[in-house]
Parts: structure tokens; C-alpha cells; sequence
């Protein structure tokens, strides 16, 4: 999985704007630049789709937007603050966006293209 093309794409899109991210004060501006980034995965051609294994039936189901957006919101803050501090910029003290879900963000999920899995 972690080497599945549109994982790696995900991956990469990441690392290329968590900086823009990071820059970011305003919830609503974080908010639509995850907004964007769902966007661009979708519509590639052929369209990606955020994935998560149901733990109870073992299947692979796609995500609704909402929760898409939720994905990469804290895959962006957790490059953030995973990131090495350089000189001059101030340690991040939050918590983060998911911190009181618990192990709800621990299940597996991917970026699939389309075809990739059976219904």
C-alpha cells in the first residue's frame, strides 16, 4: 500500500504544500486548501479516490468528501509537526485536529484510482 502510485502522488502533493499550509492562520484558508487538494486528486484522469478498510467487513470504501478533506488536513499538520525545526521558527504547541478522536485516524486508508479495487 505504501507504494501504491496514488499513495506516493498523495504523499508527494503533501510534502509540496505543507509550507503553504504551515503559512496559513486562518481555519477557512487551511479549510480550502485541503478543499483544493481533494479536488486535484479527484479529478485526475482517471480520478483518485480516498479509501478506508472497514475493519468489519474487510472491504475498501471510498470516503465522502468530508472526511477526505479531514485526511489531509491532518496528514498536512502531522508533516508539520513532524518536521525539523530550523533557526528562528517557534515550536508548535497544539495538540492538533484530531488529537481527542483517539484511535479513530489509526485504521488504514490510501489513495486508490479508480479499478483498483472490486465492488
Amino acid at each position: 500500500m505504501q507504494v501504491h502510485p496514488g499513495n506516493v502522488f498523495f504523499r508527494n502533493l503533501r510534502a509540496n504544500e505543507s509550507r503553504r499550509y504551515a503559512r496559513l492562520t486562518a481555519t477557512t484558508d487551511k479549510t480550502n486548501l485541503a478543499v483544493k487538494i481533494v479536488e486535484r486528486i479527484k479529478s485526475q484522469v482517471p480520478p483518485g479516490h480516498f479509501m478506508m478498510l472497514d475493519s468489519k467487513s474487510g472491504r475498501w470504501e471510498e470516503l465522502s468528501d468530508k472526511r477526505a478533506r479531514a485526511k489531509v488536513i491532518h496528514a498536512l499538520w502531522t508533516m508539520i509537526r513532524d518536521r525539523p525545526q530550523s533557526d528562528g521558527e517557534e515550536e508548535k504547541k497544539e495538540e492538533g485536529p484530531f488529537a481527542e478522536q483517539g484511535g479513530a485516524l489509526r485504521r488504514p486508508w490510501g489513495f486508490l484510482p479508480p479499478g483498483s479495487i472490486s465492488k
